[in-house]
């Protein structure tokens, strides 16, 4: 007899919990057979999903540092990208990168890859891109 699967994959299990408490999807996940969260486990890191949840994360950061305190981080790398400096208080830049620190640069590039910080005074930080690659690469 061929084993039957509650969900085909992550996906799918995501389809059907994602409504649910953090609590109510790890009854369901720990109530599975031990296989199938295996299953699920190896289909959640192939599929790509943590990378998808880690950056719903980010930009949910992102959102509530320009709604809290008026930057929007997208706006400063493009500009700072394109060429052009931006400065911007240390503490901000400080609170920033304190906020993104407990993702890795591998999830945080888009919003602060090749971003290097020049400290202008102790209250003022100068956003650039030079010698930045050397730093993310």
């Amino acid at each position: 007899m061929k084993k039957q699967d509650t969900f085909k994959d992550f996906g799918e299990f995501w389809y059907y919990t994602k409504e649910l408490s953090q609590h109510q999807i790890d009854i369901i996940f720990h109530s599975l057979p031990e296989i199938e969260q295996v299953d699920l486990r190896k289909s959640y890191s192939s599929g790509g999903w943590e990378d998808l949840f880690k950056r719903n994360q980010i930009n949910k950061i992102l959102e509530d540092i320009k709604k809290d305190i008026g930057i929007d981080v997208i706006y400063i790398r493009c500009r700072v990208l394109s060429g052009k400096s931006y400065y911007m208080k240390r503490g901000d830049w400080i609170y920033i990168n304190n906020l993104l620190s407990s993702f890795s640069i591998k999830n945080t590039f888009f919003a602060i890859g090749n971003i290097e910080e020049k400290v202008v005074n102790e209250n003022t930080v100068l956003l650039t891109v030079e010698n930045a690659k050397k730093k993310y690469n």
